[in-house]
């Protein structure tokens, strides 16, 4: 009886840990097989095309929130009020947001951030019925997030609002988290919303998480507001269909990303590092609104393990002339086919078994003693007497 490999192959597998952001990378490939005689691929990664904060495009990202409570994060117990900005609030970083970097800013008890500071204890409006924003009825330098008449001086079982920052300089994030909170209004105090606002230091991005935001048409008409609006208050950005009107539901699961989208961008290079040594430098395309796809072309690992490091480099909004990298790791295996057999011997009134156990492809297998006839069992059986050679198929060979 003779062994017989499969054909040999290789299989590259590209496992990327999440990122969030500036961030998170977005593979649209995580696994890669290399059929057989193939050695190299190429590698496709596309990061958020972040440019200056005088304007911003909106896309929607995986849900991949922060805890919404943590045993950390600071309770602001202010905006338990209703309807109150709280006092003010130190980012921790400086933040670009529309063309103003701001040190500080308040939260308030609707859902909202604002960068005015002289707002600080003072009330911060609940009313939507005076339509979308941007508008001057509501307050300058405004993250609405989203915004709607809910009420944190209610009883909840698990209700907190609370900020916290986490990361490390030049990256870290600032995180308002509202949990659990009840709805304004008679008649809407048994719903419930939870979501949270993220600003990141060096690239203005903000994410806005929401886990839960149903509506109560008794109060306000039910709109909401989930956008931003400048220090001026005649600019905007909204998500489709969310500027002052009736949306969302429990388990909403969403996140909407707001990314600095006007004028020159801030991408600087982007290198593919293995044991912080450049081996390629990638090229870019543009993507969808507010995209950037990074390609590296022709890669071929030597070593049967390789990890690949993605690095790609910004200006920050509120220092051109210094810079911010982000990274993200690709494995590249090679994976060797192999096959195992168990035998049974024939004798002179029954036939011999062969169990056949293939490895390193793409199932699912065929097996076969003759090379022309196969089938899907891996117990091939009546097998006579005498040398005999097993051939195995994979997936990509069927096909």
């Amino acid at each position: 009886m003779r062994r017989i490999l499969l054909p040999a192959a290789t299989i590259i597998s590209l496992n990327v840990a999440a990122q969030n952001p500036a961030t998170t990378f977005i593979i649209p490939n995580r696994t890669i097989e290399l059929s057989c005689g193939v050695t190299c691929t190429n590698i496709s990664v596309s990061v958020p095309h972040i440019k200056q904060t005088t304007d911003y495009i909106i896309t929607n990202s995986a849900y991949v929130p922060y805890n919404y409570i943590t045993s950390a994060g600071i309770e602001v117990t202010p905006v338990y009020i209703d309807d109150t900005w709280s006092p003010k609030i130190p980012i921790s970083f400086p933040f670009c947001f529309y063309n103003i970097t701001y040190p500080t800013l308040l939260m308030g008890s609707n859902s909202a951030i604002t960068f005015d500071s002289s707002r600080a204890g003072n009330a911060s409006g609940f009313s939507i019925e005076r339509g979308p924003i941007p508008d001057t009825g509501y307050a300058p330098a405004m993250i609405f997030g989203p915004y709607h008449d809910i009420h944190p001086g209610l009883m909840s079982t698990n209700k907190k609002v609370e900020y916290r920052v986490e990361g490390i300089a030049p990256k870290r994030r600032f995180i308002a988290s509202y949990n659990d909170i009840p709805f304004f209004g008679s008649t809407c105090t048994v719903l419930r919303a939870t979501h949270q606002m993220v600003l990141y230091e060096s690239t203005g991005i903000i994410e806005v998480y929401i886990k839960d935001k149903p509506f109560c048409i008794d109060w306000n008409d039910g709109r909401a507001i989930l956008g931003i609006q400048d220090e001026t208050r005649t600019k905007a950005a909204t998500a489709a269909g969310k500027n002052a009107t009736v949306w969302g539901m429990t388990a909403m699961d969403s996140c909407f990303r707001f990314i600095p989208g006007g004028g020159t961008p801030k991408y600087k290079s982007t290198q593919l590092r293995v044991n912080n040594v450049v081996v390629a430098t990638g090229d870019t395309t543009s993507g969808a609104p507010g995209v950037l796809n990074l390609n590296f072309n022709n890669i071929c690992p030597t070593a049967d393990s390789t990890a690949y490091v993605v690095r790609v480099t910004y200006s920050t909004c509120n220092d051109p002339s210094r810079d911010v990298f982000f990274e993200d790791t690709v494995f590249v295996k090679k994976l060797t086919p192999a096959m195992t057999l168990a035998k049974t011997d024939a004798n002179c009134s029954v036939g011999g078994t062969i169990t056949v156990a293939a490895t390193g492809r793409n199932p699912p297998f065929q097996y076969s003693l003759n090379g022309t006839v196969y089938q899907t069992s891996n117990i091939l059986t009546n097998v006579p007497t005498g040398l005999q050679t097993v051939y195995v198929k994979d997936n990509l060979m069927i096909q």
